[in-house]
């Protein structure tokens, strides 16, 4: 690039930097006025001396800062032929899917057609112009590369479902059309969102009514993932297990590499003599459930150790860590300092002889839960996220009061509960994908 054209170049990127500060502080207009001077540089002959790529990604800042800043000053006509100039100009743009710098071209041609979308969605009042804004959301879901975060493709799931409502609503006053393929791909669509959590599920009147409806329900409770996230009332132990390897075998066959990560481990059994040992060594009895998933079931494992549900782990060898709950968390961790900070020995000496951990749960890096009972034979759980001690704290303190845990479960019902929370963090890797 010439002298003329770098120098050009800085110009342009000061107006765009200038605008950004100046949407952000909500100065709209004022961040209009900063565009149009980028965008006269571009027409000025700078766009002739980008590259072709870097040109593109300089315009699509400029779309897509202006559909913005002119949408919250409520200028909807002209925002809308910002989308319709930014799809013009950008659509035949040649992106390629690994160059992060063509993700921004992407973005604004995904916003230009979202906007349309809905935009035109609210206006229709005839099929063939809510056709129109289906066609605009359905295009935010076919530009994408491998390298954009498939969450950003969140947003539009709310305005493909109300485009599809809209549509159920029209077809009902066209008799000659029939609503029920619109209908089947939008439940298929608040399925998807449902299992992902979709939060316009609750923020939209409309969207949350209809998943109220009979209908959805029945349909949303035959779909095959979401059979198996539902435990049955009082599942058995034995349905729980059965339940995930159909988990295990329903995935492997979409996502075989993933579904690895989640496989059960080889079943290693307990004998009454092992259980023995290790109650005469740490001086309490297992529970009767548990005592009974152990030599049933003995060692339970699933998944690696980002995705690990981990029951009586090494209770086949000789030597096992200190169940005491504390005991149990900092060795988990390798050393927790926090409790040595904030309690005194004889609060860690009450826990650890009062509350017994026989298993934890990762969800995540940061994340544990662990699951422990007391000497009565009730059951729980607490959770510890190591960047927010203060929370596990909230569930910790009132242990030190009691020698009882203050919420208890059944073993079972506890089982069934965290079976159904690992098939529903699989499907949640599988889905995002």
């Amino acid at each position: 690039m010439s002298l003329f054209f770098r120098n050009k170049a800085k110009d342009f990127d000061k107006h765009l930097v200038k605008a950004q500060k100046q949407i952000s502080q909500k100065r709209y207009k004022d961040a209009l006025e900063t565009l149009s001077k980028a965008e006269s540089l571009l027409n000025g002959g700078l766009d002739g001396g980008l590259a072709g790529r870097d040109a593109g990604s300089s315009w699509a800042w400029i779309y897509d800062s202006r559909r913005y800043a002119q949408y919250e000053l409520g200028q909807i006509e002209q925002a809308l032929d910002t989308c319709r100039a930014a799809i013009d100009k950008l659509r035949n743009t040649t992106l390629f899917p690994y160059l992060s710098e063509d993700s921004h071209v992407r973005a604004t041609l995904r916003a230009a057609h979202n906007t349309l979308a809905w935009t035109l969605c609210e206006r229709a009042v005839s099929l063939e112009e809510c056709k129109i804004a289906l066609d605009h959301i359905n295009a935010c879901f076919s530009i994408t590369s491998p390298i954009d975060d498939q969450s950003e493709l969140q947003p539009f799931f709310e305005t493909h479902a109300i485009v599809l409502l809209r549509l159920i609503e029209l077809t009902g006053t066209a008799q000659s059309f029939d609503a029920d393929p619109y209908r089947a791909q939008l439940f298929d669509l608040l399925t998807k969102m449902k299992k992902r959590e979709h939060e316009a599920l609750t923020n939209n009147a409309k969207l949350a009514e209809v998943c109220r409806s009979a209908d959805f329900e029945a349909h949303f409770a035959s779909d095959p993932e979401a059979k198996l996230k539902l435990a049955p009332p009082d599942e058995t132990l034995e349905e729980a297990v059965a339940r995930y390897r159909a988990a295990l075998e329903y995935y492997e066959q979409i996502k075989p590499d993933y579904a690895e990560y989640f496989g059960m481990q080889d079943r290693k059994l307990l004998s009454e003599q092992q259980l023995v040992m290790h109650e005469t060594s740490n001086g309490f009895r297992l529970p009767d459930q548990l005592r009974d998933f152990a030599l049933n079931y003995g060692v339970f494992g699933i998944g690696t150790f980002e995705t690990k549900l981990a029951i009586l782990e090494h209770w086949d060898e000789e030597q096992i860590a200190k169940p005491g709950l504390v005991n149990f968390i900092d060795y988990c961790w390798g050393g927790r300092p926090e409790f040595e900070e904030f309690y005194k020995p004889q609060h860690i000496e009450h826990i650890d002889q009062n509350f017994f951990a026989f298993g934890v749960r990762y969800i995540d890096d940061n994340c544990h839960e662990y699951l422990f009972f007391d000497k009565e034979g009730n059951f729980g759980t607490i959770f510890m996220d190591q960047d927010c001690f203060g929370d596990f704290q909230a569930d910790f303190n009132p242990l030190l009061k009691t020698n009882k845990i203050v919420s208890p479960t059944s073993f079972s019902g506890l089982f069934s509960r965290l079976i159904s929370e690992v098939i529903e963090q699989l499907q949640s890797q599988i889905n995002d994908e």
